[in-house]
């Protein structure tokens, strides 16, 4: 019998057709329930997954005692930082995922546990990072406002047909994310309660000395490459042009406040290829030839470069004095002459620092 033709009333038994249709209805609502019961444990299934998945890598909140007690089962010791001071300290001064962050830096035994870091040497490099920061951000400001300059005194003394307007909207038009810069730096002029006036009279065409003012680093960048890709330009612009993206990565982590000194030369921030630009300056420079291949330093190399391009004698005694305070900060504790990878960090940022003298 075929139980999916039609059921011929004439040619089967009432009591019979009665029970057919009822199987039929019957083996359908099974079907249905067996669909639904299917996708309720593959529901079940992801859940489980995603539960599993979830605590290899989300861990349980920890008090201020508890992470004291964790920090000492790592082998982390407090011979120089009390537990109440480290608990004070973690409390009022800084938070524990931050300092952890430093812990990178030094080694561990087969144990998994720390041979040579005391609470204190955390805290150290916390504020030595911190001073970092601020001196590399104070740099990076300095490149940016010099860039600036170079670029507004190139367009007014040396390029006649440029009327200052349109070499804006031919960057916001050609170049490569031109226009979701210009958006942004239109948005931000508007939005800033500093520039009302400014606002007011060229949002809606731009100057490039306006349109320079607000522009983000990221912005200065990409407008610097496509101003030096597509009107004459002097060797030093050109050169400043292919660096300055490195700088970017500085500023940003400056001033969004992101350790620097953690995972130095590791293998994650190693490059197989280095910037072309880079060793030629790295070897007038004295920096180590296999240094050169950590993001870090190719960003850190360029800016310093950079800098001594467009600072003055003055502001380059005054950056150099800055550094070498950081320096003698940094070796005010013999507690890092074991750390290898963190003196030959610091070892080459004396370098850099010497260069700009």
């Amino acid at each position: 019998m075929n139980w999916g033709s039609r059921i011929d009333e004439g040619s089967i038994p009432v009591g019979d057709a009665f029970l057919i249709q009822n199987f039929v209805k019957l083996y359908a609502l099974l079907t249905e329930t067996a669909i639904l019961i299917l996708n309720v444990y593959e529901q079940m299934i992801k859940i489980l997954e995603f539960e599993i998945r979830k605590s290899s890598y989300m861990k349980r909140k920890l008090t201020t005692e508890e992470l004291i007690t964790h920090i000492k089962s790592k082998g982390i010791t407090f011979n120089h930082m009390t537990k109440n001071d480290a608990k004070k300290c973690l409390r009022t001064l800084n938070y524990y995922y931050k300092l952890a962050a430093y812990r990178k830096n030094f080694k561990k035994d087969v144990n998994g546990k720390y041979e040579n870091l005391d609470f204190a040497y955390l805290t150290d490099l916390a504020a030595i990072d911190m001073q970092l920061r601020q001196f590399l951000l104070e740099l990076c400001l300095d490149v940016e406002h010099g860039v600036k300059v170079l670029l507004l005194n190139r367009i007014s003394d040396y390029l006649p047909n440029e009327d200052g307007y349109k070499i804006v909207q031919d960057f916001r038009n050609g170049a490569e994310y031109g226009s979701d810069q210009y958006e942004l730096t239109i948005k931000h002029l508007k939005s800033n309660q500093y520039l009302k006036e400014m606002s007011r009279k060229y949002s809606q065409n731009p100057p490039v000395w306006v349109f320079l003012e607000t522009v983000s680093f990221s912005g200065l960048t990409a407008f610097t490459e496509y101003f030096c890709d597509n009107r004459k330009n002097t060797k030093k612009l050109k050169k400043i042009s292919s660096l300055l993206r490195y700088c970017k990565n500085i500023r940003n982590a400056c001033a969004h406040n992101t350790p620097i000194l953690v995972n130095l030369f590791s293998n994650s921030d190693r490059l197989d290829q280095r910037p072309r630009a880079i060793q030629g300056i790295a070897n007038n420079i004295d920096i180590p030839n296999q240094d050169t291949y950590y993001e870090k330093m190719v960003d850190l190399i360029s800016l310093f470069y950079i800098h001594k391009l467009i600072q003055s004698e003055l502001l380059g005694k005054f950056q150099y004095n800055q550094g070498r305070k950081l320096i003698q900060r940094f070796k005010r504790h013999d507690w890092y002459k074991k750390e290898e990878n963190l003196i030959k960090f610091m070892d080459d940022l004396s370098i850099l620092i010497e260069y700009l003298n």
